[in-house]
């Protein structure tokens, strides 16, 4: 079996693995046959990304799986977003935020559109706990803190 083998729009079975509930063991097992932790889409996409658009806990498994894997926390997709601005993007968890940032994620990488994750933050987020905590944690990491964000 070729477990990076790619079907429509470059979508590898450990993308396909990586965005479905309860799907740790195939994401696992896939890993453990060799499976490119860092394919992308053709799009951009890596499984990580993927993994990153839910605040589900069990792609928070699945994240940190790839991540320990040696999955790239920086990597763009075509839009210019790594991970960590998907999750940014899709809604804050923090226990993913936290993840992305301790394994190194580049807090002042700048997407396709020229913002940082905390200029996202300040248009998607900032009246919600979640997007508060996201920066707080993006801060805490040495982000930088270039508008004034509203407490």
């Amino acid at each position: 079996m070729d477990v990076d083998a790619a079907g429509a729009r470059g979508w590898s079975i450990l993308i396909w693995a990586a965005i479905r509930n309860q799907m740790a063991p195939v994401v696992r097992f896939l890993l453990k046959q060799g499976a490119n932790v860092n394919h992308q889409t053709e799009d951009g996409n890596s499984a990580l990304h993927m993994a990153a658009r839910t605040t589900r806990s069990c792609r928070l498994g699945i994240s940190e799986l790839l991540i320990e894997r040696g999955a790239n926390v920086s990597a763009t997709n075509s839009r210019g977003e790594s991970p960590l601005f998907t999750v940014l993007r899709n809604f804050p968890y923090t226990g993913a935020v936290k993840l992305l940032l301790e394994a190194g994620a580049d807090l002042n990488l700048r997407m396709g559109t020229g913002m940082t994750p905390m200029e996202l933050l300040k248009l998607w987020l900032t009246p919600y706990e979640e997007g508060k905590e996201a920066r707080h944690l993006i801060l805490k990491y040495g982000g930088q803190n270039v508008l004034s964000l509203v407490e």
